[in-house]
């Protein structure tokens, strides 16, 4: 039995196992969140996304009108507060939960942005390159920059 944890011992090399308390996760886990919410917040709010009819939603929309993105936003949001609440119960593993939650909720709406992103950014250079100069047709230099 000594010769086989032994061995084990070897195998894994040297790597050492750092206890980390669920309290500094949570924490940590705070601080990040409230980071990602407030830089996020500005372009959730220009690029609302569409309300319930399809259509694009308006800056000063009523809440049951708002965009997809504003009311994942909120959603993310929500998770956020009952984590802190949890966070400020001393109850670290229920409040980890919840930023976990609220982390996977704020990496889905970023990964739509940013695909939403890369569209548009394709549209504007197709709509550049396809725009020429009325006076010179030979005239390239939306290409060139």
């Amino acid at each position: 039995m000594k010769k086989l944890v032994l061995i084990i011992l070897i195998l894994t090399g040297t790597g050492q196992i750092y206890p980390e308390a669920v309290a500094n996760k949570a924490y940590v886990k705070r601080i990040e969140l409230l980071t990602y919410l407030r830089f996020i917040e500005p372009v959730i709010k220009n690029y609302r996304g569409n309300d319930k009819d399809g259509k694009p939603a308006e800056f000063t929309a009523k809440p049951e009108m708002e965009g997809e993105r504003v009311k994942r936003y909120n959603e993310v949001k929500k998770l956020y507060q009952e984590g802190m609440i949890y966070y400020f119960e001393e109850n670290f593993v229920n409040a980890y939960r919840r930023f976990l939650e609220a982390q996977l909720g704020m990496e889905q709406i970023l990964e739509e942005l940013t695909q939403y992103y890369i569209e548009r950014t394709e549209e504007m250079m197709k709509s550049a390159i396809d725009r020429k100069n009325e006076n010179n047709p030979e005239d390239k230099n939306l290409v060139d920059i």
